[in-house]
């Protein structure tokens, strides 16, 4: 059971934190790209250093929930697009 205590006042962070736990559990199998693989290592290594305190950015957000909702929902809404256009962060990013 994820403990989400610490958490329990910011329903986005518990949202964002477990996210990223669940894009955690896919790396390093087929199912992540080698680009995917990363971002996610790198958030999941943010995440246990900072704890509640941790923030990602709009971009980063974007990315986060694109990476979820190719793997774990099937109907999930994308969040607003960062400040860049939609085609731009599509172009960025290798999968």
């Amino acid at each position: 059971m994820v403990d989400n205590t610490r958490y329990k006042h910011n329903p986005d962070k518990i949202a964002v934190r477990n996210k990223i736990l669940h894009c955690n559990g896919l790396r390093h199998t087929p199912d992540l790209t080698e680009w995917e693989n990363e971002f996610i290592g790198s958030l999941s290594s943010k995440l246990a250093m900072y704890g509640p305190d941790f923030h990602i950015s709009e971009k980063q957000d974007y990315y986060l929930n694109k990476i979820w909702v190719k793997h774990f929902a099937n109907a999930a809404v994308l969040p607003a697009v960062p400040p860049k256009t939609k085609q731009e962060l599509d172009d960025d990013i290798p999968f």
